[in-house]
This record gives structure tokens, sequence and C-alpha cells, in this order.
């Protein structure tokens, strides 16, 4: 493969990635329960979303899907597990800002009413709800039944312009808990804080006599796990100790195992990726600056660790996909030639660092197979020396097969 070839397949690897919507449905096994206390079993529209939605879509098996809007319904859940409930909340609708902008009351003064699917952490006789507002603040309300008070914690302005940090939602869950003693006492240091308020809410059932129920009471879907085989060719763009060479050279070729594993809240979105890649390493500066030409040769050993953000593709069953990560490795049977002279070994510290960044898309294929192709660029930030040799940028292809495992 020359280097027209492999810059032409990258050039269509990023825009068939791009190109493509991202936001497509996710349907789940789930349930909803109409206003008038009817519960229908089916599938869920789950869009994992980023903040509360208004309206859902529900399918029942073997009929075309129906929309809901949050009046219509009491609640639904799905088996991610996740369990919405319809409601109307008020909320302190001030929005973050800088100090100069900042409000100087104490308590909230603009307000926001709105009917919402309100997300259910702790689901029992006291509840927690979160939603996440069009203001970017993320607000968590305590509930009996389906009336909602928010926990206010909020920033203001003092009169000498110093930031006060109100956090009378301490005193309001010390209100829930005054007869559990014992409760009321941790909350002075209370941070608000999901997993925080979460303890303590099923703490604050569990001494008043009540159990926290389950979000979802059949089979929770596990989040999948990828497993496969990557293959990846590239080019190299080499710091020497007088030159810097552009991406040139030959094409080079690595091979790699990986693991992908996907969140277990957002199994859509989120993913962990890991991966062990052989590749080869050859670079020659064509560039002379007085009697000095470098030229290198090696193997390279590298792990990636890297958060992957997916997005399910609109016109196919897949998903396009962007990362970025860190990567470590070594150097091995690194040789080079130096001004014309015999090869040398070019690794005084093989360690390789940096830093990884990739775009792709999937395609699924039968028998839980994917098929994945994208582009990567790599920056190593510490890189083997020798006489002359500093580190490298890496931009190429990777085109994988994976098999999910559950």
């Amino acid at each position: 493969m020359n280097k027209n070839a492999l810059f032409t397949l990258l050039l269509c690897t990023m825009v068939c990635a791009t190109k493509s919507s991202f936001g497509q449905s996710s349907w789940r096994q789930g349930e909803i329960t109409l206003r008038n206390g009817t519960t229908l079993s089916g599938e869920v529209n789950d869009l994992e979303w980023n903040f509360n939605p208004k309206k859902i879509q529900f399918r029942e098996p073997g009929k075309e899907p129906v929309e809901y809007d949050a009046d219509q319904l009491s609640s639904f859940r799905t088996d991610r597990p996740a369990l919405y409930q319809g409601v109307v909340v008020k909320y302190d609708a001030e929005a973050q800002s800088s100090l100069a902008k900042m409000s100087s009351s104490r308590m909230p003064t603009v307000f926001e009413t709105d009917t919402v699917f309100l997300e259910i952490i702790v689901d029992s006789d006291l509840k927690l709800g979160r939603m996440r507002a069009s203001n970017g603040r993320i607000y968590f309300f305590l509930g009996k039944g389906e009336k909602y008070e928010e926990l206010v914690n909020r920033d203001y302005r003092s009169a000498l312009n110093e930031i006060i940090h109100n956090t009378m939602f301490r005193q309001q869950l010390a209100n829930a808990s005054s007869d559990c003693p014992a409760i009321v006492k941790r909350l002075e240091d209370l941070p608000y804080r999901e997993s925080a308020l979460k303890n303590i809410v099923a703490e604050i059932n569990e001494c008043r006599g009540f159990k926290s129920r389950k979000i979802w009471n059949k089979e929770v879907a596990k989040a999948p796990v990828m497993i496969g085989l990557l293959f990846s060719p590239h080019v190299v763009k080499a710091n020497f100790r007088l030159v810097q060479t552009e991406y040139s050279g030959d094409v080079n070729y690595g091979f790699g195992i990986f693991l992908e594993k996907f969140s277990k809240k957002r199994p859509t979105r989120l993913s962990t990726y890991y991966e062990l890649n052989v590749r080869r390493f050859n670079q020659t500066d064509d560039f002379y600056l007085g009697a000095y030409k470098y030229s290198i040769q090696s193997i390279r050993v590298k792990g990636f660790a890297a958060m992957r953000f997916s997005a399910p593709t609109k016109w196919t069953k897949g998903r396009n996909f962007i990362d970025a990560g860190i990567s470590l490795g070594a150097q091995l049977n690194s040789k080079g030639r130096f001004n014309g002279s015999s090869n040398e070994l070019l690794s005084e510290n093989p360690t390789l660092l940096g830093f990884t960044a990739s775009l792709g898309r999937s395609f699924d294929l039968p028998k839980k197979l994917q098929l994945s192709a994208g582009v990567r660029f790599e920056q190593d930030i510490v890189g083997a020396r020798g006489p002359g040799f500093v580190n490298s940028g890496t931009f190429g292809l990777m085109f994988s097969l994976s098999h999910q495992l559950r």
C-alpha cells in the first residue's frame, strides 16, 4: 500500500464516519404506567437522555410506536435499569454565572415550573429524583407520591463580593429524618452529589421502616463487552535531533487485540477501550543537513486505554464513535543508521508514553459481530532516545472485527 492510497482511505473513512446522523433510537425492554393506573409492557425508546425528556416512544409487541408525554404517563421504566416519573417540578432557574452576574439573594428568586419525566434514583416512601435542566445545572428533588420539593443548593454573592454557599438541602434532609438522630448528625458535611444523596435517602427510608424498591424487577440488561482483532496500517512523522520529518517513508503495519467495556448506566453512549498492539516502525529522513541522514527500524509494543463516546447511526445498524486516551509501550530491537554508519542501537530509553485519539464507525453483523473502521492519531511525549531519535507522531487507519460477549 503506497502513501497516496493510504491517505485516500483515511479521507474516505473520516467522511463516512462523520456523515451519518447521531442520536438514533435504542429500543429496550420496558413498561409504562398510564395516569389511570394501567401498566403496559413492551419496549421503550431509551435515548439515555442528557436532559430529562418530556416525551417518549413506547411500542407494544407487534404494534407501531406510540408517543407519550409527561402529562399522560405516571411513570415509565426500562431494563437499563432506569425509572422516570411524570411530575410537575418547581425549581431555582438561575443559571450558573460569574461572580459579577451572580445573584445576591440567599434564596431563589427566579423559578421555573415544568412537567417532566423526573429520573428516580431512590424509589421508596421518600423518593429521590434527578433532573438536568437546560441551564446546565443538575437538580435533586425529595418526593413523596407525586409531590416533589427541590433540594436547595445554590451559590450567591455577598455584599463584599464573596461567594457564599446556601446548602439548605441539608436542613431539608434533616427535617425528613428528624426521628433518626444518627443520620441528622452526618448531614453537616453531606455533599450535593448523587451518590451521597442516594445513600442518605435510602438510609432515611430504612430508619423509618421503608425499604427501597428495585428500579426494575425483571432481568436487568447487561452492558455488552466486545472483544476483537485489529489491523492498523499507519504512517509516521519522526523527530530526529536535527531534523523533523513529515508523514513519509514506508507504510507500516500493526496488529492488535482489544476489549471494549460499555457503561452499565449508558451502554449505547459510553465505554472504556483497551488494546494491545504490535507494529512495525520504519522511518527514513530524506532531508540532508550538512552530512547528516537518519533512518530507524524497530518493533513497537503498545497498550492503549481510552474513553470512548458513541452514538447509534441513523441509516445502518451500528454506531459512530470518538475516543481519547493514553498509550504506553516499548520499542524492541531498535536499530538505525546515523550519518551513513552501520546499524546502531537506538534505545537508551525504550519506554514510549503518549496520548491517542480516534474517530470511526462500526457496523453490526449477524451473530453479535461488529465490523469497525476508523482513523487514529498518536503522539509520543516520551520516546526512545539515541543518536538522533526523540519521538514520533503516528497517523493511520484501524480496521477491526469484534464479537459481543453479552
